[in-house]
């Protein structure tokens, strides 16, 4: 495994990129004054996962109700019955 090393300096102006090292699967190590400080790792399992697809979870939230204009209606109607 390659480990890439950047000054702190370095590591400011190149964050972003850096972080997609990372998540790469490359460790990124940080130094000052020629030490190392801090290591940037990607974390295990995350790796391009992203979100899972919810487009049939949100159309069962509104199957069978009415909409909601129909719903404040029909609950007036009862508050004065």
């Amino acid at each position: 495994m390659i480990i890439k090393s950047f000054s702190i300096g370095e590591a400011r102006r190149k964050f972003s990129r850096l972080v997609e090292i990372a998540r790469g699967g490359t460790p990124i190590t940080i130094t000052h004054r020629g030490e190392k400080v801090a290591r940037l790792i990607g974390i295990a399992g995350k790796k391009g996962k992203g979100l899972p697809d919810l487009t049939a979870f949100r159309a069962s939230l509104n199957s069978g109700r009415k909409d909601h204009k129909t719903a404040i209606e029909d609950l007036r109607r009862a508050e004065r019955a």
